[in-house]
């Protein structure tokens, strides 16, 4: 059999006896094998790394039931196989609370590698790094997996990958996607229970980035990604925006910006954003309540703005120096800024023959009192 390519080889056994010993130690005299499944309760971290020294040849390799061998076991011995391109890793479910995995799976910079598929699930494994895995393109699952940390830096992988591989991971907490090339369209998170941190400096050539609804994510790192166009953070309760980093850019090619919702904007990141991105065009800061005065001032600084949404701003008040700015401005949203002086609006009306303003009065009681939108009230979208 010295021209055997690809085998599947299945030992029902849990204990190791001396015929499975022999078959494995077989399997090392097969010159071309390039695909292996391997279906064995025995295998430990001995066999596996003699296994892989003696195949150098592997492409694919699928390990499918493992209850003896160690998160360093598998890695290290799949160090040694300079060719594999294809893994598949398999935990039998029934053997979750016996697995020898410890909770962290690190395959770094195993340069080969382009795609990883999970056909059962890593039992107490909660770290999962492919850093430094430069041609890992697809990282598939059939089960959700209980990870909370996923480091894809460096890796070949691409939005498409990214946002099919979310709804596997229900508890993820940590995504690091630092220096993904691949990353060079849009990508898309949305209603994420867990998520917290998400990391993308490094993204040079990422154009289109929306999240919404991760209620408890606090950190976003933008730093590097300079070829962003448009940045969407739709209803994020926790975020700071004093991590995007996009003033060590400038100038940046932003042209769209869409923070509503997102209650912790402030005057001080609205008005260094637009310091920072000459070229927007779109601005929706909607429901943004901590956004007043200042934020309008430095938006009226960017000459190629054409759309503004101020719904529910409640500490604007002064829309003035939006009289002699903003020439291109058509679209401009005031309701609910119950501050903001009529007189004025029609000044900025008047400056701005084109400007479509909507200035709708806001909805009242019975009784006329005027009715705000709060975040607990229907109101709020």
């Amino acid at each position: 059999c010295v021209e055997l390519r690809e085998l599947t080889l299945e030992v029902s056994r849990a204990d190791l006896t001396q015929e499975t010993a022999q078959l494995l130690d077989a399997l090392g005299t097969l010159p071309h094998l390039a695909k292996l499944k391997l279906h064995c309760r025995a295998l430990n971290d001995a066999h596996l790394a003699k296994l892989a020294a003696s195949s150098p040849t592997l492409t694919s390799l699928g390990l499918l039931e493992l209850e003896h061998v160690t998160a360093l076991g598998l890695v290290s011995a799949l160090r040694v196989l300079p060719h594999l391109a294809h893994l598949e890793l398999g935990v039998m479910p029934w053997a979750n609370g016996v697995v020898k995995l410890g909770n962290a799976l690190r395959f770094e910079r195993l340069t080969s590698l382009r795609s990883v598929h999970f056909q059962y699930g890593l039992g107490p494994v909660r770290t999962l790094s492919f850093a430094g895995c430069a041609a890992l393109r697809s990282i598939t699952s059939e089960p959700t997996l209980k990870i909370t940390f996923l480091n894809l830096c460096g890796t070949s992988v691409g939005a498409t990958c990214i946002e099919a591989l979310m709804p596997k991971l229900p508890g993820l907490g940590y995504l690091l996607l630092r220096k993904c090339a691949a990353l060079d369209g849009r990508l898309a998170i949305s209603s994420h229970k867990t998520l917290q941190h998400v990391e993308l400096t490094g993204c040079a050539a990422l154009r289109h980035l929306h999240i919404s609804n991760c209620l408890r994510l606090d950190c976003l790192a933008l730093g590097g990604c300079a070829a962003l166009e448009t940045l969407e953070l739709r209803h994020l309760r926790r975020l700071s925006l004093g991590a995007l980093d996009l003033a060590a850019m400038r100038p940046h090619p932003l042209r769209e910006l869409k923070l509503p919702s997102c209650v912790l904007a402030t005057d001080a990141n609205v008005a260094a954003i637009a310091a920072s991105c000459p070229a927007l065009e779109e601005v929706d800061l909607s429901y943004c309540v901590d956004v007043g005065n200042s934020a309008v001032a430095a938006l009226a600084r960017c000459a190629a703005l054409r759309s503004l949404s101020l719904l529910n701003c409640r500490k604007v008040a002064d829309v003035s120096p939006l009289v002699d700015g903003c020439p291109n401005l058509v679209a401009l949203d005031l309701r609910w800024c119950t501050r903001v002086d009529d007189k004025v609006v029609q000044r900025v009306v008047a400056a701005h023959p084109e400007l479509d303003c909507d200035r709708r009065p806001p909805a009242t009681s019975p009784g006329g009192r005027i009715i705000l939108p709060t975040a607990n009230s229907k109101f709020f979208p």
